[in-house]
């Protein structure tokens, strides 16, 4: 498969498997991956999140439709959606040679291979993580444009959101740091990445 953009990967640098703290490497705030669950805003609060730290933002869903010249409804249609998960994968893999960079990761990305442990060790790795009831909310009014939901009916849209949620919630909570747009601003979480420069 062809790709528009060719980045060059860099050697990988080997990391504590452990739990980061303030003092890990500097060069992990190079590359800021946001993930969660869909609806929780990744694209908004990365779009402002790069703009406080004068970071170039993409969206990795984009990048998969700008490779593929597929959207990502298409993509998901293929058998189990293997093929996509696949590309998500390589695409993702991409970004590890870029710089002073935000990438807004799909729902599911951390949740396949072993892209969740990669991350870590080429970023800082973010939670956006709402309350529940606000992603819920969110879901609703977008649930057509979403190829997990769009034949979930309204009423049963809470239990199976919940459902879900619970099994990705577990590839979500290694991350670096973990925020809540609920509670919590764009600038604190600037800030805290600041910290570690």
């Amino acid at each position: 498969m062809n790709f528009p953009v060719q980045y060059s990967l860099p050697a990988f640098h080997s990391f504590s498997k452990g739990r980061f703290d303030i003092q890990y490497d500097f060069l992990m705030n190079e590359r800021i991956y946001l993930i969660g669950y869909m609806a929780a805003g990744k694209t908004t609060v990365g779009r402002e999140l790069a703009a406080l730290l004068g970071y170039t933002f993409f969206d990795l869903d984009d990048l998969i439709e700008q490779a593929t010249g597929k959207t990502i409804a298409m993509l998901f249609d293929l058998p189990d959606g293997k093929e996509f998960r696949a590309i998500e994968k390589e695409i993702l893999q991409r970004t590890f040679s870029l710089t002073e960079t935000v990438i807004a990761c799909g729902g599911g990305t951390p949740c396949f291979f072993d892209n969740g442990d990669v991350m870590k060790t080429r970023g800082t790795v973010v939670w956006v993580k709402p309350g529940l009831q606000t992603i819920i909310s969110r879901l609703k009014a977008v649930k057509h444009s979403r190829p997990l939901l769009a034949g979930i009916a309204d009423e049963d849209l809470p239990q199976t959101v919940l459902q879900h949620y619970r099994e990705r919630e577990k590839c979500y909570g290694s991350a670096h740091i973990v925020y809540n747009p609920d509670e919590q601003t764009t600038q604190w979480l600037a800030g805290c990445i600041r910290m570690n420069k």
